[in-house]
């Protein structure tokens, strides 16, 4: 009588570790990408500003029946013909938030106590794209991404706001806050679980010393950034420099760290190319702890 075939304990060793790795796991990313046209004049300079960023939060449940199950399958206690993936129950989440701004950016200068100051707002319409994923394994179609039964949309109107001086002819200082509108968007629930995204307002405050070959800054989150409610507070201190190459070539180099926990730190470089002061096309990676990637893109043209 033949015997069950066994997985090799080195081989089972290496799946339960890979579901146990899995087990409790929480990831998130973001990635972001802009357009901005700017038209000045002497009256009111203004500019389209064309934004869209996004977070994906995934989660894994890896339930401790599967990893029993993965062992009696090794251990040869179930056979392989009887292996049944319907037994499975560990589940995915994974949920997405695509923000799209699309706005007018306009500034004003004005005096007092005789220091001059630039005020900027941008109105905008704001649309929020939702996705809300959960499954268990035995039943993941990666057709599930297009499917309209996971995602849900809603629009609105927001605003930013900024704030800037110059002390002397070298130190600038500002104060910006993206979305002074919160907003709250709940997902579409599936499989009985719901998430809720939050725009926040988000209130940043600089300061910056430059010459006409380098720049240095420093910026701080006086407020969280927007987020799904089940993922990690997010706020940051930021210090960066840029070195002017050429008057059409910037090279950037950054660091920030979460300040509102002890994890998030990450490193960002970028590269800025501005031929004729017309086309400005900046290029930002970030890289940290904890897993954590990131990429922003943002082209600016100016008539």
């Amino acid at each position: 009588m033949s015997q069950p075939r066994r997985i090799s304990p080195l081989i089972r060793t290496f799946l339960k570790n890979k579901l146990q790795d899995l087990k409790d796991t929480h990831a998130n990313g973001q990635v972001g990408a802009s357009v901005v046209a700017t038209v000045p004049n002497q009256t009111l300079p203004f500019a389209v500003v064309v934004k869209s960023w996004g977070t994906v939060s995934v989660e894994g449940k890896v339930s401790d029946h599967d990893l029993d199950y993965l062992d009696k399958v090794a251990d040869g206690d179930i056979p392989p013909s009887a292996v049944d993936k319907n037994s499975l129950t560990s589940k995915a989440y994974g949920r997405a938030a695509v923000i799209t701004d699309v706005g007018v950016a306009m500034a004003h200068e004005f005096e007092t106590a005789g220091q001059r100051w630039s005020l900027g707002i941008t109105p905008k319409y704001q649309r929020i794209d939702l996705f809300n994923y959960n499954v268990s394994v035995r039943d993941f179609d990666k057709s599930d991404i297009h499917s309209g039964d996971y995602r849900n949309t809603k629009t609105g109107f927001n605003a930013d706001l900024g704030l800037a001086t110059d002390l002397t002819d070298n130190w600038t200082l500002g104060l910006a806050v993206l979305n002074v509108i919160p907003r709250s968007v709940e997902t579409k629930p599936v499989n009985g679980s719901t998430g809720t995204f939050k725009v926040k307002p988000q209130a940043t405050a600089g300061a910056a010393w430059h010459s006409g070959f380098i720049t240095t800054a420093l910026d701080v989150d006086l407020t969280e950034a927007s987020r799904f409610d089940t993922d990690k507070k997010r706020q940051f201190a930021s210090a960066g420099v840029e070195l002017n190459a050429w008057s059409w070539m910037q090279v950037r180099a950054g660091y920030r760290q979460n300040i509102i926990s002890n994890d998030g730190s990450a490193f960002t470089a970028g590269l800025g190319f501005s031929p004729f002061d017309v086309v400005h096309l900046d290029i930002t990676g970030i890289a940290g702890t904890d897993r954590t990637y990131g990429a922003v893109a943002q082209m600016q043209f100016t008539f």
